[in-house]
């Protein structure tokens, strides 16, 4: 694996040195709860995604220092140009002794050579990524997408032959009182673009109703854009509390032997949840997507984004009802209801979507999707 080098330079936003309280975690969706402007944000994030770094961003830190490498190599992605574009200065690979010393609220001071001093001793030091070194780590890193492909097939295989039984046999869903009859169902997770994408469904929103499901944050997407969810999903480890108690139903993904570690979370605000047990990790989706859940016998139902085109509607054509066919509603894409294919980007990995008559063989189908979309991301 070919790796460039990396200069050290003062960070762009400003010369000198940077001061700062540290703000730290290990899961870095985590940390942007409590993360402020003017902090230091350190971070133990291998291969920082684009979710992740946009979080970071909104929270505008002084600095983000990883103490890991924000670019490996293994394949190319977004997270670190997303942050130094937006004007934060990114230190790099710092090393695991920093995160350890450091704790929460100590002030620290970065020079412009990265070196990180607390109370005047030099603690650590890194390299300043800057946008042209960034830009020639992604050309190289992808050299190696034939051999993160293989990987990534191989590891689906492994899955598949795990989970023959989920496959084979289903499982249990839970009865939810939400009515989903003939009903169009929206599946949100809180991805990249996702405010854009809901913003451009919003007609299709007004027009059809459909069962507002967010996946762990997905919620909160909803609730910012002033949409109520009907169903929360999840391990319940990136959602807020306050899109917990908004009266939507809770369904916590359980794993095979029962263990539910958001079950306690969800019961300490009150409410009460549905426990969902199946199979499903981080490493069963590709970087920062969820899962394109086969369509089912009966119905056709899709769950799960899908990046480029989409069947674009005629020129001035509005959104329309999905027309019965042979004794059947099909289920189509938002996108094609929405008329997202006109665009030049299509639906974006932001929002996973759904839509078109829900029958009750589609629940296991949309459930499970939903829970392994959820473990999809690598958004830590």
């Amino acid at each position: 694996m070919r790796l460039v080098p990396l200069r050290r330079h003062q960070p762009e936003p400003g010369s000198g040195d940077l001061v700062g309280p540290v703000r730290k975690d290990r899961r870095t969706k985590h940390l942007v709860k409590r993360l402020r402007r003017g902090d230091v944000a350190v971070i133990d994030h291998a291969d920082i995604d684009r979710v992740a770094a946009e979080a970071l961003v909104e929270c505008r830190p002084a600095a983000v220092v990883n103490v890991a490498s924000s670019i490996s190599g293994q394949y190319p992605h977004a997270g670190p140009m997303v942050l130094v574009e937006a004007g934060i200065p990114l230190l790099d690979e710092v090393g695991e002794d920093a995160f350890d010393f450091l704790r929460e609220g100590d002030q620290v001071r970065i020079d412009p050579d990265g070196v990180v001093y607390h109370n005047d001793s030099r603690i650590a030091a890194g390299e300043w990524l800057q946008p042209e070194d960034v830009r020639k780590r992604i050309d190289a890193a992808k050299d190696n997408l034939a051999a993160a492909l293989e990987d990534f097939t191989l590891n689906t295989l492994s899955y598949v032959r795990r989970d023959r039984d989920l496959l084979l046999e289903g499982v249990d869903i839970p009865t939810l009182k939400t009515s989903m009859r003939d009903r169009h169902v929206l599946v949100v997770v809180r991805g990249h673009d996702y405010r854009k994408d809901l913003s451009t469904l919003r007609g299709y929103i007004r027009e059809f109703r459909p069962v507002l499901i967010g996946v762990d944050g997905g919620a909160d997407a909803l609730l910012e854009e002033g949409y109520k969810p009907d169903v929360i999903l999840g391990d319940m480890d990136s959602v807020t509390s306050e899109a917990l108690a908004c009266g939507a139903e809770v369904v916590v993904h359980a794993y095979p032997d029962g263990r539910a570690p958001g079950k306690e979370r969800v019961e300490a605000l009150g409410i009460t949840p549905y426990v969902f047990p199946g199979a499903g990790t981080s490493e069963e989706g590709p970087p920062g997507h969820g899962l394109d859940v086969p369509r089912p016998p009966q119905g056709g139902l899709e769950a799960g984004g899908r990046q480029g085109r989409e069947p674009a509607l005629p020129p001035g054509g509005a959104p329309q009802r999905p027309a019965p066919a042979r004794g059947r509603r099909d289920v189509r894409h938002a996108g094609d209801l929405a008329g997202l294919g006109a665009g030049p980007a299509g639906l974006g990995p932001g929002l996973r979507a759904a839509a078109g008559v829900l029958r009750p063989a589609h629940v296991p189908v949309l459930t499970a999707g939903g829970l392994r979309a959820a473990r999809g991301g690598r958004y830590q």
